[in-house]
């Protein structure tokens, strides 16, 4: 019988930045005219925020060091447990945000049945705030990441779901982006951030976790948000659908 192995890993862009851009997200929303001026009050965050971000962000670069040692080296380990586990595919459980679903389709779930996936993550930083940062590896922009996909493991995986009562969707090619979106490419990145390898081939899996707030707000951007639109249908539920309670009872 097969074996699974599950990890939980973080996306952030964050840590494709050098560690003083680390935090322009934050610096970018602090200049916003869409936040409060209350909430860019220091005083009013949590004291570890404010202590970690300093005054005018005297003490972000040192916490941006920090936080990717710490953070990288949990990575480390999950690549050390992966190699030992050697997985004939690895399934990413990602979300798009306004990447390949836009308008014109939004599903709910959706499994990329692709022979590989072609992505440049570096052509898609952006420099929030102090121009344009580059990456922690000095890699070019059109830097091609190269991954290779299952589309085996991915038409089976929804086949099953398909027979147990799952609407599932399921794609062969990408709708918009030229790549994946950056919840899976991120993962990719990370999980070889010392660069020496990662062959394993790939299921992403997208999850619509914006639900209401994802086409009006462009994938979350709070400086793109349109506040006086109707909401967007919601997010799937966490839950199986009813055939599929009654037939596990």
């Amino acid at each position: 019988m097969g074996e699974i192995m599950f990890a939980g890993v973080s996306h952030h862009p964050g840590f494709s930045y050098p560690d003083e851009h680390m935090a322009d997200i934050l610096r970018m929303h602090l200049k916003s005219d869409r936040v409060p001026s209350e909430a860019k009050d220091p005083a009013t965050w949590p004291a570890l925020m404010a202590a970690e971000f300093g005054v005018d962000g005297a003490n972000a670069t040192a916490t941006a060091t920090r936080h990717r040692a710490k953070v990288m080296g949990a990575y480390r380990q999950v690549r050390e447990r992966i190699d030992a586990f050697k997985p004939d595919v690895i399934v990413i459980w990602g979300d798009d945000q306004y990447e390949n679903f836009t308008e014109d389709l939004v599903p709910p779930f959706c499994v990329y049945a692709h022979d590989q996936f072609v992505s440049t993550p570096h052509a898609k930083l952006r420099g929030w705030v102090q121009g344009s940062p580059g990456n922690v590896w000095d890699e070019p922009k059109d830097m091609a990441l190269v991954a290779p996909g299952h589309p085996e493991a991915a038409k089976h995986l929804t086949r099953r779901l398909l027979e147990d009562g799952y609407a599932m969707p399921y794609s062969y090619k990408p709708l918009h982006s030229q790549g994946l979106a950056h919840s899976f490419v991120n993962t990719l990145l990370y999980l070889d951030y010392d660069r020496t390898g990662f062959d394993y081939p790939v299921v992403p899996f997208h999850v619509n976790c914006y639900g209401s707030s994802f086409v009006r707000n462009k994938g979350g951007d709070t400086l793109n948000r349109a506040v006086d639109s109707e909401p967007d249908p919601p997010a799937p539920p966490p839950c199986c659908p009813p055939e599929a309670h009654s037939r596990n009872q």
